[in-house]
């Protein structure tokens, strides 16, 4: 496990008052849960034998953060990356759905944990590593270097992402 699968606990630890009493919202709790589950099933002892398949690239995501709302997006990559001829998602959600996401209206603070939940989403609308043999060692890669390039040619703050 690396840093992305903690980024929510740290979006909600930062945006709470330390010795503040909440309940933990769905997403960190479903974290837990499944981290706790990877230890119980022995993820911290991978057997030497257990196959690794790179699968390569699968799909692209993106997320906006704008007041009142988040927009995830992305497409799944098949023989060509031409997003036009590719299955694809976009999904709008406010501060109702993802409360997490928002310190009042506004969500321009969490990106990072919504680009991550962008890429959880297309893990489960894209179907990814449902098909392959039990005892398969899946990792996630997430990679920002596309994010980066954009923005290093674009003046203005955050104009690369403005698409969505």
């Amino acid at each position: 496990m690396d840093q992305t699968t903690f980024g929510p606990g740290y979006a909600w630890l930062a945006a709470v008052s330390k010795g503040t009493t909440l309940k933990v919202p769905e997403l960190l709790a479903t974290t837990c849960v499944f981290i706790k589950e990877k230890f119980k099933s022995g993820l911290r002892k991978l057997p030497c034998g257990s196959r690794e398949e790179h699968l390569g690239e699968v799909f692209r995501t993106d997320a906006k953060c704008a007041d009142g709302r988040v927009v995830l997006g992305g497409w799944k990559l098949g023989q060509s990356s031409d997003p036009r001829e590719a299955s694809w998602f976009a999904l709008e959600l406010g501060p109702e759905e993802v409360p997490w996401l928002f310190r009042g209206q506004s969500s321009s603070w969490a990106s990072t944990s919504a680009e991550l939940l962008a890429s959880v989403v297309a893990l489960q609308i894209f179907d990814v590593g449902s098909n392959h043999p039990a005892g398969l060692h899946m990792s996630f890669i997430a990679e920002e270097e596309r994010t980066t390039k954009l923005r290093n040619h674009f003046p203005l703050r955050d104009s690369a992402q403005s698409f969505l």
